[in-house]
């Protein structure tokens, strides 16, 4: 009986999470919200990375990367995910169905907290990756002397 609850209870979870992903695909605003910054920083950095004369500059602003926007977009993508979640199905209206299952409150919370943050590791990761082999491709010396530091 108890291993039955907990697998509703993951299947319940499951279901939350993916509604979650499936309303960030389809939001059009949200989408460009969470993308355009990451896109932003990678295009500045690899602005310099080809036009600047020093790679040890270029380190020095990867390493920033990495280090404050690394930690600034997880926070700021799940914070919009968050409120996009709850205030979302309010205007959309679909708070009400929700509310209206079979839900708990934790099935309803661990759902939608899973539904900001695995998005916002998700573009972290990415970008932080693609900053890594693009930085790799165009300057691989840049790219040492920001590994080493």
């Amino acid at each position: 009986m108890k291993k039955e609850r907990a697998e509703l209870t993951k299947l319940r979870t499951l279901v939350i999470f993916r509604k979650e992903l499936g309303e960030i695909r389809t939001s059009r605003m949200l989408l460009a919200s969470i993308l355009v910054p990451p896109l932003v920083v990678i295009a500045l950095l690899l602005r310099d990375a080809l036009f600047a004369a020093s790679p040890a500059l270029i380190a020095a602003e990867s390493t920033l990367f990495v280090s404050f926007y690394g930690l600034l977009l997880p926070i700021t993508i799940s914070g919009m995910l968050s409120v996009d979640s709850f205030a979302g199905e309010r205007n959309r209206r679909t708070i009400e169905p929700v509310l209206a299952s079979p839900v708990t409150e934790r099935e309803l919370f661990v759902g939608k907290a899973l539904g900001a943050f695995l998005p916002a590791m998700a573009i972290t990761y990415g970008t932080t990756l693609t900053l890594i082999v693009a930085l790799g491709i165009l300057s691989p010396s840049t790219l040492a002397i920001s590994l080493a530091s």
